[in-house]
């Protein structure tokens, strides 16, 4: 992530429609879950300063890892256990989770099939991994440059590095369809000139609250059917018994 990005990510996360949207699709999705009231400890991998513990503290007890120190601080620490580092051999917790998070992590993952075993091994028998990534490399705009990523994924590929690394695909299903659209008008503007290394920026009030509006009623209205595209692909793995 870009450093100058990185600073402004808690207030883009409280305030902008896509965070609090995203927020709110997965409270709704880690209720429908089958692991019974109070998990106990949760891991929410790239945690960044917690933002995330406050709905996974309707589940559990959060703790976290994030591999980028700078975005962690004093607020984030006193939110819950941070491991400021990579998450990789040397993460040692010393227990297993019936529920880890990774959200918007695995695109930035050097080594994606290391990443998934070692959050399966972290798993107990009857847990489960919750993840969200970019969908579809045809979406690819300047916002993936700038945040780092190394690719986006389809329902396809991530049931292939999920299988590899041991999980069972629980559920595998495409969000924020409606933005897909706005994306490739992104990504053919982005064609014809050089895009700039704009900041993300909230929008005005109206537009921000009519954004998210937008968002609900698409997740209300696709709740039970799911959508065939979408420029986010979430991802319910379990741990499987190899």
């Amino acid at each position: 992530m870009k450093g100058s990005y990185a600073q402004q990510y808690a207030a883009l996360y409280h305030g902008h429609w896509w965070w609090r949207s995203r927020e709110r699709f997965l409270r709704e999705v880690l209720r429908t879950l089958p692991l019974g009231p109070r998990l106990g400890p949760i891991l929410d991998l790239g945690c960044g300063d917690g933002l995330f513990f406050e709905v996974l503290r309707e589940f559990g007890v959060p703790e976290g890892v994030e591999a980028d120190a700078t975005l962690v601080t004093k607020r984030g620490r006193a939110a819950g256990p941070i491991h400021e580092g990579p998450f990789d051999e040397t993460f040692r917790p010393g227990k297993r989770y019936r529920l880890i998070t990774a959200l918007d992590v695995l695109e930035h993952a050097p080594d994606e099939a290391a990443f998934l075993v070692q959050a399966r091994d972290l798993l107990t028998d009857d847990g489960i991994l919750v993840l969200t990534v970019p969908a579809f490399r045809w979406l690819w705009t300047h916002h993936d440059d700038i945040n780092h990523h190394r690719t986006r994924y389809t329902r396809r590929t991530l049931r292939a590095a999920a299988a590899a690394a041991g999980f069972d695909v629980r559920r595998l299903d495409y969000f924020f369809g409606w933005t897909v659209p706005i994306k490739l008008l992104v990504r053919l503007k982005e064609a014809l000139e050089s895009p700039k290394d704009d900041l993300v920026r909230i929008p005005a009030g109206p537009i921000n609250a009519f954004l998210e509006a937008v968002c609900a009623a698409e997740q209300a209205l696709t709740r039970r059917s799911g959508l065939p595209v979408g420029s986010s692909l979430l991802g319910i793995l379990s741990r499987g018994c190899g």
